[in-house]
């Protein structure tokens, strides 16, 4: 009877000890679940966010090389060249969206009064832009030779157009103003990468001497130029989409007209 009864106690602490592991077994495993959860859970954003930092730093270079590419191309350095855009779930287009109004007058003494001598025709208002959007949330864009950068409801020009204005002693003052018009059909989007082709149409040069200008520039993005413009000295103002100077005197302007077709 007593080695029966050590039997059954032998086997009942077996038993105890089978199902304490396979509790015990449970319990880890749980354990190491819930961490790899909440691991996946805290990491994921982080991950998005450098996900998001990588895509964006890439446009934001193939952008800086365009820009670099288009101003060797218009000094003729590079007749025809080419790039490659990272499209990483975004879209790539050029649109005719963005204007410039244009006057140059100069003074009638036989009647006292600003003759308008040259203005934007409508083959050169529809100036275009070159551009990235990313889901309506942030891009970059190419458009009259500077570089912005917009995200929201807010914008900047983070590389400047070849625009040169100077106000010396005394009211005179100097305006270098190339224009690039961009011309194309371009709409691409999805992932993977789309090479970007830009070759110069036309050149067309326009001088002029003690003469007043007015323009006024339209564009989706106004308060970028309201800033650059205001920053370099031109005195503008902004009323909704369109971007104005005020009329003043010049003593030496150059215009120059590049068209350039991006396809």
């Amino acid at each position: 009877m007593c080695q029966s009864g050590k039997m059954s106690e032998n086997n009942s602490e077996k038993k105890e000890r089978g199902i304490s592991e396979v509790l015990g077994s449970v319990i880890i495993i749980l354990i190491i679940s819930v961490t790899i959860a909440i691991l996946f859970a805290t990491a994921w954003p982080i991950m998005d966010d450098v996900r998001g930092d990588v895509r964006e730093r890439g446009i934001k270079d193939s952008f800086h090389s365009f820009k670099e590419m288009v101003d060797r191309t218009l000094v003729g350095v590079d007749p025809l060249m080419g790039i490659k855009f990272p499209l990483s779930g975004g879209m790539l287009y050029t649109n005719s969206s963005t204007k410039l109004l244009l006057g140059v007058y100069e003074w009638n003494s036989s009647n006292s009064s600003w003759d308008l001598i040259f203005s934007s025709s409508a083959d050169y208002e529809n100036v275009g832009k070159f551009a990235y959007d990313y889901d309506y949330e942030w891009g970059y864009l190419y458009e009259m030779g500077a570089l912005i950068k917009w995200r929201g409801d807010y914008a900047k020009v983070i590389s400047s157009p070849r625009i040169t204005y100077l106000e010396r002693t005394g009211g005179h003052r100097y305006l270098s103003l190339p224009i690039v018009i961009v011309e194309g059909d371009l709409s691409a989007g999805g992932e993977g990468t789309h090479e970007i082709q830009v070759s110069v149409l036309e050149v067309e040069p326009h001088d002029f001497y003690n003469v007043s200008v007015d323009l006024a520039i339209e564009s989706d993005y106004p308060e970028a130029w309201y800033r650059f413009l205001n920053d370099i000295g031109m005195n503008v103002s902004i009323v909704g989409n369109r971007v104005t100077t005020f009329m003043r005197h010049y003593d030496e302007v150059h215009i120059t007209y590049y068209r350039i077709r991006v396809q």
